[in-house]
């Protein structure tokens, strides 16, 4: 007999918390994450992205413009300090999920509509060889 597979690691979450700001891009530099801008009496400004198509495409989507962002703040690996990772962004009543289902009602081909959004992440990703 093999030895049985260790198992995954299960997420400690400690809270889910909800923050509105202007969303103003992706930061690629340490990990995939949303740059907002938030009220100054808040203190995030990136939020980690949890790698979902559908959220940064609706992000994209919402460049420079207001919405409400839900986001986890989960345990680190080794017990210290946390990570904040996006979960959900609405604007105004309108969810990621429901934006999603309205792009592929007016557009039946997903692969294009797909192509089409990941482009624009693309443009509204920062890039480091920007610098001199």
């Amino acid at each position: 007999p093999g030895l049985a597979p260790s198992p995954t690691p299960v997420e400690k979450i400690k809270e889910t918390k909800m923050v509105k700001g202007i969303f103003r891009g992706f930061n690629g530099d340490e990990g995939f994450k949303a740059v907002i801008e938030l009220a100054e009496d808040q203190s995030l400004d990136e939020l980690r992205l949890s790698g979902e198509d559908i959220l940064n495409f609706f992000l994209a989507a919402n460049l420079d413009k207001p919405l409400e962002f839900t986001y986890k703040v989960v345990e680190g690996a080794s017990g210290t300090g946390t990570i904040d990772t996006m979960i959900r962004a609405k604007a105004g009543e309108l969810t990621q999920e429901a934006w999603w289902q309205k792009e592929k009602a007016g557009n039946p081909d997903e692969a294009a509509l797909r192509k089409k959004y990941a482009a624009l992440v693309e443009q509204a990703t920062e890039k480091d060889n920007d610098a001199p």
